[in-house]
């Protein structure tokens, strides 16, 4: 949606390489981007709009087809800080859609 102000957070953006190929795209407005792994996609990381706070560019370290982290992943307590986004089990969140 162009003018937008979506919140970017705790997620993994990597190995895009279809037609789009892309990390973030700002269309316009005021994103808040923070605590994302972008990484090895294939047009840009970043378009329109820079890194923020606490994002990386690393090797996620995917365990298999079913984006579980390995134990050495990068991803792993990288997420926001904030109590309210802490894991299930209490610790820092991770980056991604499952805890590890």
């Amino acid at each position: 949606v162009d003018n937008a102000s979506p919140i970017i957070m705790n997620n993994i953006i990597a190995y895009n390489y279809g037609a789009g190929g892309a990390g973030i795209y700002n269309y316009g407005g005021s994103p808040t981007i923070s605590y994302n792994d972008v990484y090895r996609n294939a047009r840009y990381s970043y378009k329109n709009c820079s890194a923020g706070t606490g994002d990386i560019s690393s090797n996620p370290r995917f365990a298999g087809t079913a984006y579980n982290l390995q134990s050495t992943s990068p991803c792993i307590d990288a997420g926001n800080s904030g109590d309210a986004y802490d894991d299930p089990d209490g610790t820092r969140n991770d980056m991604g859609a499952l805890p590890y």
